[in-house]
């Protein structure tokens, strides 16, 4: 445990070391520094007007540390950067897509170093459609896996979400030019294409599909009928799968019962589905309900029951 001085440090032969101290590069700071590169994703020259904003990660969230810094000839330099706190980077700049990078914690004296490389914003737009190809007003689109033209991440700060208009279309701006991901949501209805790829960002305009889905309140019961949220003292998981089992793009849920030993789940999709209940902690194999199998039909609500019974216990 402990640090050595560099002087201090024997390398073997072909292992060469690295010294990453602000003060060997000549700089004087009272905590560690950031030294960066803001450069043209397209070229790789140095971006003028760009600025660089330090963010500190707290209790509540991200919030800016300083003022912004502005990067000359495509570098930037900040010092007196606080030790031992999350940190992270916005680098903004004119007609280029807001770029975010993650800092981590540094160390006293410690310089970090950071090459961004910035893509052209571009502008986006497209619907949300039902089964019958009419718009979904209210629906909220959401953006993620950004990668820019190089098909590397281009990470932004959170990820882009609005709501649809009363056609159901949507349109954002300020993204990188290369190729992300659309989800879409809307309240009694569900993903079409749950897994749906990476789009490219010069598509005209893109259409999200989604159908009417339905919903399902569960409830677990004693030998006597009545509503249980616990088994000796053990709370109650229920477990749903589609059938044929679990699969990645396939609906299904877990979760505890509430108070009064029921579990309530919306946007299903249609279809047949298995559910059991059992004590938490507890053997799935020993200790289980009868499995029960439902049925979820579009726009409906479906009510199942799973019986806790000294026969399915022992």
């Amino acid at each position: 445990g402990g640090h050595r001085g560099a002087a201090g440090l024997r390398s073997k032969r072909n292992l060469s070391i690295i010294d990453h101290r602000a003060s060997k590069s000549g700089i004087e700071t009272n905590g560690a520094a950031v030294h960066l590169w803001v450069l043209d994703a397209e070229n790789g020259k140095p971006i003028e007007g760009a600025t660089a904003s330090l963010r500190v990660r707290d209790s509540d969230g991200w919030v800016d540390h300083g003022e912004p810094i502005a990067v000359q000839n495509g570098e930037a330099q900040l010092i007196d950067v606080p030790v031992s706190a999350t940190l992270g980077l916005r680098i903004i700049a004119p007609n280029k897509a807001t770029r975010w990078g993650h800092v981590g914690s540094l160390n006293l004296d410690q310089l970090s170093e950071h090459t961004f490389y910035l893509q052209e914003t571009v502008t986006m737009r497209g619907r949300v459609i039902d089964s019958s190809g009419a718009g979904i007003a209210g629906a909220r689109v959401r953006v993620s896996n950004t990668l820019g033209s190089d098909e590397r991440a281009y990470t932004m700060e959170g990820s882009p979400e609005m709501a649809t208009d009363a056609d159901g279309a949507f349109s954002f701006s300020n993204l990188p030019q290369g190729y992300l991901q659309f989800r879409a949501y809307a309240d009694g209805y569900h993903a079409l294409a749950p897994l749906q790829g990476s789009i490219a960002t010069d598509e005209e305009e893109v259409v999200l599909r989604l159908s009417r889905a339905g919903s399902a309140e569960l409830v677990v019961k004693n030998d006597e009928g009545q509503p249980i949220s616990q088994v000796d003292d053990r709370s109650i998981l229920i477990e749903i799968e589609p059938e044929g089992g679990s699969a990645v793009g396939r609906w299904g849920a877990s979760g505890a019962v509430d108070p009064s030993g029921r579990a309530q789940y919306s946007n299903i999709p249609p279809g047949i589905y298995r559910a059991v209940a059992r004590p938490n902690p507890g053997s799935p194999k020993t200790e289980s309900t009868l499995a029960v199998t439902f049925e979820i039909h579009p726009s409906r609500a479906t009510q199942v029951e799973l019986r806790f019974s000294k026969e399915t216990r022992e």
